[in-house]
């Protein structure tokens, strides 16, 4: 037997459905069924919790409103201070190396310009185009054409 339902079987219960509720009452019924079924499902739920807990009494997952015994809050390492006027730039991390001669701040980013990519200047085996010559004076009419006024 079947443990779930395919898309066929659930496409003819709706057919049904619409043939013996009708299109007025389908959408209300649709509801019921929804708050039927999450109904269950919060029932099943509450119901497997107890038997876990009756199971393994050890295993329940702890509160967390207080702090467990033994905890410790961690103790910052350096004392909190206010910078002065003078060592807004002193108390910044020190810059890193990258392996190469841009340094890096503490983020990892690299802090110097962007490099810019100029592309090749003039390869050998490259074809180079020029512009072709701009027309001065319009072509005058062809032989046998008369002239236009």
């Amino acid at each position: 037997m079947p443990t779930s339902l395919g898309p066929a079987e659930i496409m003819v219960i709706l057919v049904v459905a619409l043939i013996v509720l009708g299109p007025k009452r389908l959408p209300e019924a649709g509801r019921q069924v929804g708050k039927a079924i999450a109904e269950v499902r919060k029932w099943s739920q509450g119901f497997q919790d107890e038997i876990r807990s009756v199971v393994d009494p050890d295993n329940s997952p702890p509160s967390y409103s207080q702090p467990q015994p033994g905890y410790q809050p961690p103790k910052p390492k350096v004392p909190a201070e206010t910078p002065s006027a003078g060592e807004g730039e002193a108390s910044k991390p020190p810059a890193e190396t990258n392996g190469s001669s841009v340094t890096t701040g503490s983020h990892g980013l690299v802090s110097g310009p962007a490099p810019v990519d100029s592309g090749p200047t003039n390869w050998a085996d490259e074809p180079t185009y020029s512009d072709p010559p701009a027309p001065t004076d319009p072509p005058g009419p062809s032989a046998g054409e008369p002239p236009r006024t």
